[in-house]
């Protein structure tokens, strides 16, 4: 119940340097972990900080987006605090009444600060890949039928739903950095919201509203901002919109993934560095996506550069799905489709 869960640290954060950074931000720490990994002892990322008071757990939460060595790191209740919270309810062991949804363990999501110009299928175009939808609520203003800039995303299963929140908030989409987090996190139900529920739903969406910073009454200035973010970017109406963020929708398909961001060679000092890592990418595209049958890391790359083969290209396409944009060793990764010849050339 004292301790929090921390994702996306830097790969060079030390056991000391994040217990230095909650104990300035939240309060007194008793223990702060980085867990690496067992045989390299590279950092995987994420670590546990445990603190003296219990009261001191609230204000760690309010770091999430905070940086720690120039990246934003997210800040939750232990998987133990949640289960505990789910088995006693929201406000402690009795619950409370008013519909048992309230349990913080839904798959219900917020998703917050998006471009009014996405409309429900590309909002489930960018969370299918985590795991199965059951709805996708985009809010839209009745006048207007203009998108509200904020929606629920309900997961079948809770634990996908964390994986999405983990990989997806902060994540920029068509020009924004969208806000991820629990329904239980903003103080509603999922059922509340998509199903009606009397004056404390509406006034709840009123708040959500005012948070997103568009409300359904336009005024000329407001309307002209308005129009500027449906033109898909900040600028003025009679230029070209630019394309919409389609994610992993490649091109060309092939059997070739090349990941960028993946390391920064001037943090890597150790011998035979670049072979640890490829083992260990190997490993976990192995055990999540395919086999794979070559993987180069280019040492020298600036951007951070590793080329992987995988047996088939409809293995490839589901390991780009699942590496695009998400967070390895404290940085946020880019993958895309390359060709035989270029994969060759690398090598």
């Amino acid at each position: 119940m004292r301790s929090v869960f921390v994702s996306q640290l830097a790969a060079r954060v030390t056991d000391r340097e994040l217990g230095i950074f909650f104990e300035h931000h939240a309060g007194t720490v008793r223990d702060a972990r980085v867990i690496v990994d067992r045989i390299s002892r590279r950092s995987k990322g994420v670590g546990y900080v445990e603190f003296v008071e219990l009261e001191t757990v609230q204000k760690a939460l309010t770091l999430s987006g905070t940086k720690l060595l120039g990246i934003p790191i997210q800040v939750q209740y232990t998987e133990a605090e949640k289960n505990r919270q789910a088995r006693d309810g929201p406000g402690g062991a009795g619950g409370g009444g008013g519909g048992g949804g309230s349990a913080p363990m839904t798959g219900g999501l917020y998703v917050g600060s998006l471009n009014f110009a996405l409309t429900s299928d590309d909002i489930r175009e960018v969370f299918q890949p985590f795991g199965e939808l059951e709805t996708v609520e985009l809010h839209r203003d009745p006048a207007t039928g203009k998108s509200k800039g904020y929606c629920f995303v309900k997961f079948k299963e809770h634990k996908d739903a964390m994986v999405a929140i983990e990989k997806m908030n902060n994540f920029p989409l068509a020009g924004r950095e969208i806000k991820v987090g629990l329904v239980a996190d903003r103080s509603a139900t999922f059922s509340q919201h998509v199903g009606g529920g009397g004056g404390g739903a509406g006034q709840q969406e009123a708040q959500l509203e005012r948070e997103e910073g568009h409300t359904g009454k336009l005024d000329a200035n407001t309307r002209m901002e308005l129009m500027q973010k449906l033109s898909r970017a900040d600028r003025p109406p009679d230029l070209p919109p630019t394309p919409m963020f389609r994610p992993n929708i490649p091109q060309n398909i092939t059997r070739n993934v090349l990941m960028k961001n993946a390391f920064n060679p001037e943090e890597e000092t150790e011998r035979d560095w670049d072979l640890e890592l490829a083992e260990d990418v190997k490993s976990e595209c192995e055990a999540k996506y395919g086999a794979v049958v070559d993987i180069y890391v280019v040492k020298e790359s600036q951007e951070g550069e590793i080329y992987i083969r995988f047996a088939s290209p409809a293995v490839a396409v589901v390991a780009l799905q699942g590496l695009n944009g998400r967070w390895f060793g404290g940085k946020q990764i880019t993958a895309t489709h390359v060709g035989d010849s270029l994969f060759d050339a690398k090598k």
